[in-house]
């Protein structure tokens, strides 16, 4: 069992991280566990407030990667994102949920759920090597923002497995192709978040965004630079990385 002060210690690091745009190094003892870490993100998301969404992944059955998305850090496309250090982008497609989740089932996801093409921002508060292999998670699995581009209108439900993407810094093509979606499908990812949240965080409530990972890996920034990117068929997000 991880020890409380333990707890306590790696989310004022992270704390201390996120003001000063410095990374942290943070030895945790071997007991350090899953629940921990939820438990760390917890600590850090009372001091950040409101939460705009949650990101997932696949961890292991029954325990996925979760983590809340700071409403502070959460904009809109077009607008200039300040950032320290380096910060990496990451486009991907969110579903906003539209009314509470109760009586909720996959085949009437559309009305519960509207897609977006957003842009997940990362950054790591954590030094390189990284004390314990769940530290990423507490640490938010390294999420920093998000920014919200075009709305999918008309969406009936439809799963998406596949999907055309382009990934422009400054005019210079970074990712360009087809690719696939992370755990499968969209609605794969969609479905891990709705039954690993919980109360995680305040649970998933109406207004939130649940962002399913990465179609295009993470491109790293360190300086001032206009992003671009397009998900074909679905719409597209744009704005400025703005180094403080």
């Amino acid at each position: 069992m991880t020890r409380p002060d333990e707890i306590r210690a790696l989310a004022q690091s992270l704390m201390t991280a996120r003001q000063t745009g410095l990374p942290v190094t943070f030895q945790a003892s071997e007991a350090f566990s899953y629940e921990a870490a939820l438990q760390v993100q917890r600590l850090v998301q009372e001091e950040l407030g409101a939460v705009s969404g949650f990101k997932v992944g696949r961890y292991e059955p029954g325990r996925p990667i979760i983590a809340p998305i700071p409403e502070i850090y959460t904009c809109a496309a077009g607008a200039a994102v300040p950032f320290k250090g380096s910060v990496g982008v990451e486009l991907e497609i969110g579903f906003r949920l539209n009314r509470e989740l109760a009586g909720y089932e996959r085949s009437r996801v559309a009305e519960y759920f509207t897609p977006f093409v957003v842009m997940e921002l990362v950054t790591s508060r954590i030094a390189e090597p990284v004390g314990h292999p769940l530290h990423k998670l507490a640490d938010m699995q390294a999420g920093y923002g998000l920014v919200i581009g075009s709305e999918v209108t008309d969406w009936a439900g439809d799963d998406v497995r596949s999907v055309e993407v382009s990934l422009v810094a400054d005019e210079e093509p970074l990712v360009q192709g087809e690719v696939a979606l992370p755990n499968g499908s969209a609605l794969t990812s969609l479905e891990m978040a709705i039954e690993g949240i919980g109360d995680h965080a305040g649970g998933l409530q109406p207004g939130q965004m649940v962002i399913t990972g990465t179609l295009t890996g993470i491109e790293m920034f360190d300086a001032s630079t206009q992003v671009q990117a397009e998900i074909s068929g679905l719409g597209n997000v744009a704005f400025e990385l703005s180094k403080a």
